[in-house]
């Protein structure tokens, strides 16, 4: 007996099949497999800002979130709206302590009530009247000025000083007169 053999012949695709065999090899390649994401562009880049702005650290920002920190750190670099937020929510507090510490080292201005105690006859007691606004003057805080200059000009003014160390040891030294007067009435 012998086998039958079969031919198969193969018919080149018109341009309208080659199209459309390419969209679907495009639709493979963008259709994403496992669980969806859990970004939503508008809620997690204004939680992390304001977590950034209460100095939390990347890995308690996720968990707030609900991701895991590589999945924290992919959203950082996939989505530059997330990354952004996160770095305005750090940098606002450094901006109020640099503008704080900058009023410390000028000084400044500032107004106080000033409360005078009057003793009142109806109520048979001392009450507290607001007599007058005044304007104070706070000088300058040394303090701030230190940090300030090491913070900006490190190169100019440096905390580290240092000291010759070549020091002669063949002197003696002198016992103070009071201690040798004592001894001698002592003997």
């Amino acid at each position: 007996m012998m086998k039958k053999k079969t031919i198969i012949t193969i018919k080149k695709p018109s341009k309208k099949e080659t199209a459309r065999i390419k969209s679907k090899i495009d639709l493979k390649d963008k259709i994403k497999t496992g669980r969806k994401e859990k970004y939503n562009a508008r809620l997690f880049p204004a939680i992390a800002k304001r977590l950034a702005f209460e100095n939390k650290n990347d890995k308690e920002i996720g968990d707030i979130l609900g991701i895991t920190e590589p999945t924290f750190i992919k959203y950082k670099k996939i989505y530059p709206e997330f990354f952004k937020a996160i770095q305005e929510g750090r940098e606002e507090p450094n901006n109020e302590v640099r503008q704080a510490i900058v009023k410390c080292a000028k000084g400044y201005q500032y107004e106080e009530k000033v409360f005078e105690r009057v003793y009142d006859n109806k109520k048979k007691k001392y009450v507290f009247v607001k007599t007058k606004t005044v304007l104070k003057h706070m000088p300058p805080n040394p303090a701030a000025q230190n940090t300030w200059v090491y913070s900006k000009m490190k190169d100019e003014f440096k905390k580290t000083e240092s000291i010759d160390a070549n020091i002669k040891t063949d002197y003696f030294i002198k016992e103070p007169e009071w201690e040798t007067k004592s001894k001698k009435k002592g003997e």
